[in-house]
């Protein structure tokens, strides 16, 4: 072979090496594209909120959904193989969002908006899985369904999808502007009438009272829902455009900063309460002025009357001392077990403190034995301890809508 061929072949070997890396490049840009579309569209999706417990980490399930027969629970959607969706194919996962149908072919409650979710565009639901392998395996299984009726999932989920299902065929691309986007997104990515639909007590959504708004009784897990319709009266129709939107971009910074904050943190009641008399007997027992106070009237034939106010006065100033100094010896005692407190007024005379504490996750345990070894400490006292909680103490989310007119 001549040197003229050789350089022929070197050629076009360079040629097929470049276009391989080439290819690769692009292709990894592809996919990255591609995940964070797919962040894009789960983060319009609410981040999947449904799947995180309260209580739990992020994107674990364990969730409670209460329905007519009992309680359902969401499940796990991180990447973990054994509890998660780490040993699913995208197909499956696919088949278990719009279809309804899980890996093992059984029917999914329809409290999973599989209904909504077959209208997402094809190019969207692919982006979102590609972000859902994203995410970190945490192992963790979902609580088994929790019915006093047997065959529950078998025998009604059938009924109910074919009475009440409704179904929609997925476009291959998003509407990308305009009414038919926003639309798009209220109905088949964020499911607004999820939450802002009422549902009679079997769950079913009252379309006719479509984004209408829910109180208590009906609304999702208990919580009153606004109406967000263009009614005068109860919804939005007076807002303006610029309005709506401030609305919702104060509300998603306001939202995100306190989710950031609160991320592994949990809140804990305690109320301290006393027993009034023993408290003033062992007071009493301290103090030589007030036994005095109190032997003077025991013994005196005439009124009493300044002797008991001043007597009345010295208990209500020690008891105060004395209040004082528990609840600070309390709050000292749990200061390095506690990122933060907060402190209501207490009710009635038994009661000296009533607090809220903000803890994080690995300090748990911890804030529980401390309390149990502070309630050792006090005879005189007890202790009422609740949680845990989420820290609605500790979010105080003010969303401001007014605009100062241009001068």
């Amino acid at each position: 072979m001549g040197i003229g061929s050789w350089f022929a072949v070197l050629r076009s070997g360079l040629f097929l090496f470049c276009a391989l890396v080439g290819s690769n490049i692009v292709a990894h840009a592809q996919a990255d594209d591609l995940v964070a579309k797919g962040q894009y569209i789960f983060a319009l999706a609410g981040g999947c909120a449904c799947h995180t417990d309260p209580k739990g980490t992020p994107h674990a399930g364990a969730r409670a959904f209460p329905i007519p027969f009992g309680t359902v629970y969401s499940t796990n959607i991180t990447q973990d193989k054994e509890t998660g969706l780490g040993a699913w194919t995208d197909r499956q996962i696919h088949d278990a969002m719009v279809n309804g149908v899980s890996r093992d072919g059984s029917k999914i409650w329809p409290v999973m908006p599989f209904e909504a979710y077959s209208g997402m565009a094809q190019e969207d639901l692919k982006a979102l899985i590609a972000y859902l392998r994203t995410l970190k395996p945490v192992k963790k299984a979902t609580p088994p369904l929790k019915t006093w009726v047997p065959f529950v999932r078998r025998l009604v989920t059938p009924v109910y999808l074919r009475i009440f299902g409704r179904f929609s065929s997925a476009p291959p691309l998003a509407p990308k502007s305009g009414i038919e986007r926003g639309r798009y997104l209220a109905d088949q990515v964020s499911l607004c009438g999820d939450c802002h639909t009422p549902r009679n007590s079997i769950g079913v959504p009252n379309r006719s009272l479509y984004l209408a708004g829910a109180g208590k009784k009906i609304g999702l897990l208990g919580n009153a829902v606004p109406n967000i319709t263009p009614d005068k009266e109860t919804g939005i129709r007076d807002w303006k455009r610029e309005d709506i939107v401030e609305l919702l971009r104060s509300a998603y910074d306001a939202f995100g900063d306190v989710l950031h904050k609160m991320l592994n943190k949990f809140e804990f009641g305690l109320k301290v309460l006393w027993d009034r008399d023993l408290v003033i007997k062992e007071i009493e027992a301290e103090d030589e002025g007030l036994r005095r106070l109190k032997g003077e009237i025991a013994s005196a034939r005439g009124s009493t009357y300044f002797a008991r106010v001043q007597y009345g006065r010295a208990v209500d100033s020690a008891l105060q001392q004395r209040s004082e100094r528990y609840v600070a010896e309390i709050f000292e005692a749990l200061r390095d077990v506690a990122v933060a407190s907060r402190t209501n007024k207490p009710i009635g005379d038994k009661m000296i403190l009533t607090a809220a504490f903000l803890v994080s996750r690995d300090k748990e345990q911890a804030f529980d034995s401390r309390v149990k070894e502070i309630g050792a400490r006090y005879d005189n006292l007890s202790f009422k301890y609740t949680g845990p909680w989420p820290p609605y103490n500790f979010v105080n989310i003010r969303l401001k809508l007014e605009r100062a007119n241009a001068k």
